[in-house]
């Protein structure tokens, strides 16, 4: 919706058409890019597919040829008694009949085979564009919009599969047509072929070039007025109760009917465009034919000039037949331009992600972190998202085994940059974090995140059943293991309510369950491992009451024997922590227990007295 076409999305697709980017690679790297999938991985097919490319451009000529043979060979031969014309024409028509047959084949061949090319090669790209995807950290994702992100996985791969399975292949067709036709008629009368050049060539520079210019702009508008309407559908459809709550429906109805208009006006241009050209190339083909019969009648009434050679009958019909069989290709080249250049424009973008690089990248020499008791230490951390915007400086921390620590602090005071650190999920710019003296920039990261449980403020659940949400990435973990950690977080009440139990169905992003059932179901899947580390990311801030009782009422349990972080704005979830650190501009203002915090009366305890004197004043008034 976006207020009248001025949304978030809306603008960004302006943005997109209207400023140019710079090249990330030229045009002969990207197609090298693709090449080399295609010959590494798909030799054999490729080498078959240019083999029966190169059969059927030859078959292409062949008709017309023999069709001059039966017309000269037939009614001009008179030579030939009318048996040997009869077996003359009969041996050509088979031959006719043959190269139809033989044609139809190798089509249907090379369409199945250059499908299996294009579908093969694009799920290569697919495939490897999705692992690079699993390998680049937070940081990338941190400057990109999902929605692109995806669109490159899938959008752009599917128009390099147009590319693969049709668009090259067709064009090298067309090209080794207009080179066997342009030889062929040098061949059968060099001067009426260079006449009908004469004509052909320049015209037909000039409508490419005029269908050329106006079909790319056409395209681009159709496709910016049919993002529109994707966008303004996308916005719809996930604010429908925004829209419902302020009786919105008509003003959505009247803007999809704005942005819907604007698509068929743009789409009815393009149409426009094609309907111009079209008919222009067969106006071209019709006036040349019409060459070719003036041009015969004249040689037949007058006779062969120094100008106009004698032509027989069959050559003006074999002629006609080229002639019609040329612009066809000229056209398709025409159009495969612009497809050409959507196509790099795709791959590009496709290119750029899977050359993307992460910052945070295991070492050669690697290995794994055994098992750990959970001492964490940073020692002189710096870490900034942007340069020159320093969010922890000279951070120092030394956290013990088992040991349960709080930090709190305002919005963007580093706070979760601290887990994220611990975890690795960025790279920092200097200083070292240990866990048990190992240096989390010499282990690998799986084993790193597999020691290590964190559950976030925005529970997210995949589509699947409640069971498999909980194991995840857990490998052959017995039911019993299951329930045991559901039940150490209070869920598995609510979950053996459920229809089917823990096979019960959670639907995209857990949206059959609430958002408290959600949280504990994530809470049970970080405690499911059994981690010596446990982060706690503002796990209850967005639940409801009673969901937080039921945390609180394990958070004992699950706490004990962990090194634990819990990051909370609310107070009340971390006064029991053996240690409370409050962080403001990266930097660690106070430490010490609850009680420790509010006796100094800083930083802690004003943040203390804002959340509970209004609760602690109406509780003394009952």
């Amino acid at each position: 919706m976006g207020f009248g076409r001025s949304g978030h999305f809306n603008s960004l697709i302006e943005d997109e058409e209207q400023k140019e980017r710079p090249k990330i690679a030229s045009d002969w790297v990207l197609a090298k890019w693709i090449l080399k999938y295609l010959f590494r991985d798909f030799k054999a097919l490729a080498i078959a597919a240019l083999f029966l490319v190169a059969i059927g451009s030859v078959l292409a000529l062949a008709s017309p040829k023999i069709i001059q043979w039966i017309v000269d060979g037939v009614f001009n031969k008179n030579i030939l008694s009318n048996d040997e014309k009869f077996l003359y024409l009969l041996y050509l028509t088979l031959m006719l009949l043959a190269v139809a047959l033989l044609t139809a084949i190798i089509q249907i061949f090379r369409t199945i085979l250059l499908y299996k090319i294009g579908y093969n090669t694009v799920k290569k790209i697919r495939t490897d564009t999705f692992t690079h995807l699993q390998s680049l950290s937070l940081k990338y994702f941190d400057t990109q919009e999902s929605g692109r992100v995806i669109s490159k996985v899938t959008n752009d791969c599917d128009k390099i599969n147009e590319l693969m399975s049709g668009g090259i292949v067709t064009s090298l067709i067309d090209f080794l047509t207009l080179i066997g036709i342009s030889i062929m008629l040098l061949v059968m009368n060099w001067q009426l072929a260079l006449w009908c050049f004469l004509f052909t060539i320049p015209t037909t520079l000039l409508i490419s070039f005029f269908f050329r210019n106006r079909a790319r702009k056409a395209y681009r508008k159709t496709r910016k007025t049919i993002a529109n309407v994707t966008a303004n559908l996308s916005e719809s459809i996930t604010g429908v109760k925004v829209s419902k709550s302020f009786t919105r429906e008509t003003k959505n109805i009247q803007e999809f009917r704005t942005v819907n208009e604007e698509n068929r006006v743009a789409n009815m241009k393009a149409v426009a465009v094609f309907a111009t050209t079209f008919p222009l190339f067969n106006f071209m083909a019709s006036a040349v034919i019409g060459f070719v019969y003036l041009y015969g009648g004249t040689t037949l009434i007058f006779g062969p000039t120094v100008i106009f050679k004698a032509i027989t009958i069959g050559t003006a019909i074999a002629f006609t037949q080229y002639i019609g069989n040329f612009f066809r290709p000229i056209l398709n080249l025409t159009m495969f331009y612009n497809t050409f250049q959507s196509t790099m424009a795709a791959t590009e973008r496709v290119y750029e992600l899977n050359h993307s690089t992460s910052d945070v990248v295991e070492k050669e020499d690697a290995y794994v972190l055994p098992e750990i008791k959970g001492h964490v230490s940073f020692e002189k951390v710096d870490f900034s998202y942007k340069e020159n915007e320093p969010v922890l400086r000279n951070f120092s921390l030394e956290v013990k085994p088992g040991e349960t620590v709080a930090i709190v602090g305002p919005t963007g005071s580093g706070k979760t940059t601290i887990i994220n650190l611990l975890a690795r999920f960025y790279e920092i710019q200097a200083g070292t974090i240990l866990i048990d003296g190992h240096n989390v920039q010499d282990i690998t990261l799986e084993s790193l995140h597999s020691q290590m449980g964190i559950v976030l403020q925005d529970p997210y659940l995949f589509t699947g059943t409640i069971a498999e949400n909980i194991i995840y990435n857990q490998k052959e973990v017995p039911f019993d293991d299951i329930q045991v950690a559901a039940d150490s977080v209070n869920a598995h009440e609510f979950i053996v309510r459920m229809p089917k139990g823990y096979d019960t169905e959670v639907g995209e992003r857990g949206s059959k369950l609430s958002l408290g059932q959600r949280q504990l179901i994530s809470f049970a899947r970080a405690l499911l491992p059994n981690p010596k580390i446990l982060v706690l990311d503002e796990a209850t801030s967005s639940v409801d009451p009673y969901t937080e009782i039921l945390i609180k009422q394990a958070l004992d349990k699950l706490l004990h024997g962990r090194t634990s972080f819990i990051i909370a704005h609310r107070l009340s979830t971390v006064r029991n922590a053996d240690r409370i650190l409050v962080i403001k501009d990266g930097e660690i203002i106070e430490e010490g227990s609850n009680d420790d915090l509010l006796t100094k009366k800083g930083e802690y305890y004003r943040l203390y007295q804002l959340q509970f004197k209004d609760q602690e004043n109406g509780n003394n008034k009952s």
